[in-house]
This record gives C-alpha cells, sequence and structure tokens, in this order.
C-alpha cells in the first residue's frame, strides 16, 4: 500500500509539472520592458573566429534571452591556451552592460571572484554597439571587427579583432 502511494504521488507530480511546463512554452512570459537593444545586438549569435594578439581565438554567443546575452571566448597559441573569457550583455531598465572574466588554462579566475570588468553601452545601431572600453562591427553577414582598449600603465593600446563567422 504505501508502495502504491509514493508510485501515486510521482506520477501526479509528473503529470502536473508536465501541464505547467506545457502552459509555459505555449504562453510567452512578458516583460515589463522591451529588450530592443539586446535584439539589436542579436546578429552577434553564433561562432566567430580569426587571428589577433600573436594567436588564433574562438569567440561565441547565446541569442538573447531573458534580458541578457552570453558569450564565451579562447586565445591559444602554438597549441596552448593563452586565456578564456566568460561574457554577458545585460539590460536593465536603465542601462545595457558587458561584464567579463578572465580564466587561465587551468580556469583560475584573474578578476577576484566576486569582481567582473564591466563596459557600459554608449551607443547602438542595427551595425554597431559601442561600449565604454569595447565595441563590436558588423561587417556584412559573416564578419565583425571587434575593438578593445587595453590599457597597460598609463597607456591604452587599442586591440583588433578581425572575426570571420563559422558552424561549429
Amino acid at each position: 500500500m504505501q508502495k502504491s502511494l509514493v508510485i501515486f504521488t510521482i506520477f501526479i507530480l509528473l503529470l502536473t509539472s508536465n501541464v505547467s511546463l506545457a502552459e509555459s512554452a505555449a504562453t510567452p512570459s512578458v516583460s515589463p520592458y522591451q529588450s530592443s537593444k539586446l535584439e539589436q545586438l542579436s546578429w552577434l549569435t553564433g561562432s566567430w573566429h580569426g587571428e589577433a594578439m600573436g594567436g588564433v581565438f574562438k569567440e561565441t554567443w547565446h541569442a538573447p534571452n531573458a534580458n541578457s546575452m552570453m558569450g564565451m571566448f579562447k586565445l591559444a597559441k602554438d597549441g596552448e591556451v593563452l586565456f578564456y573569457e566568460f561574457l554577458t550583455i545585460v539590460e536593465t531598465e536603465d542601462e545595457v552592460v558587458l561584464r567579463l572574466k578572465h580564466f587561465d588554462q587551468n580556469l583560475v579566475g584573474w578578476e577576484e571572484k566576486d569582481k567582473s570588468i564591466e563596459f557600459k553601452l554608449l551607443s547602438i545601431n542595427k551595425d554597431e554597439a559601442i561600449f565604454d572600453g569595447i565595441e563590436f562591427k558588423r561587417l556584412g553577414q559573416e564578419a565583425m571587427q571587434i575593438t578593445v582598449a587595453i590599457s597597460q600603465g598609463e597607456e591604452v593600446h587599442n586591440v583588433e579583432f578581425l572575426c570571420e563567422r563559422y558552424s561549429l
């Protein structure tokens, strides 16, 4: 009797969870504001690669979802990973911010555990997003240029990453 009750309870839980999953899939969630700026960045979605900083890089971006985008970056040279980056672009009612964290080849973070590097969005249009310190510019459907301002002491150097889209 006890075993039958447990099985029946599990069955009811599974049945009701499938109903609510089906309902949530059929009814899209409504955001309190439109995510138009992130939608303008949807062209970033996909996988990119190129050469920069003496090595070969790969960068992947996921489509906008839940008022954010997620990206990953890897730079390698001579078959060795130099570093990784984990990136997010988050849109709130007030601003859009790109955040990133660096990791070495063993996934040891460069920034403090509770810190990330932040770039606030300054301007955006259908082919370009300019953040405070990093720019993304679409060069047709299959290419883009990323320009990053890197500080070394008191000097700032712009590093360009010419990217081509590729399929995984």
